[in-house]
């Protein structure tokens, strides 16, 4: 007998998101608009698009912003306790 596949809780991973959001990831708020509008009847088109936010949070980890010699504010990628400028 096959076991049901274990669905990640929609509303949850959406309460995740949100609070990283409002804590560190600004650039996500357009991402999780849309799926936290339908948060009452979640589809799989949502957790798709969650699940895409997932993987860029993930692809971009290691990303900060810091500022240069010159004073001007730069992407950087960072590495244990340092950041090499980009």
């Amino acid at each position: 007998m096959c076991k049901p596949a274990i669905r990640p809780n929609t509303k949850s991973m959406l309460g995740i998101m949100m609070y990283l959001m409002t804590t560190t990831q600004p650039n996500i708020v357009s991402a999780i608009a849309v799926p936290s509008r339908y948060n009452h009847d979640s589809s799989n088109e949502h957790m798709l698009t969650l699940n895409g936010v997932l993987r860029y949070l993930y692809g971009t980890k290691n990303w900060c912003l810091s500022f240069g010699e010159d004073g001007q504010l730069r992407l950087s990628y960072c590495f244990g306790l340092g950041c090499m400028p980009g």
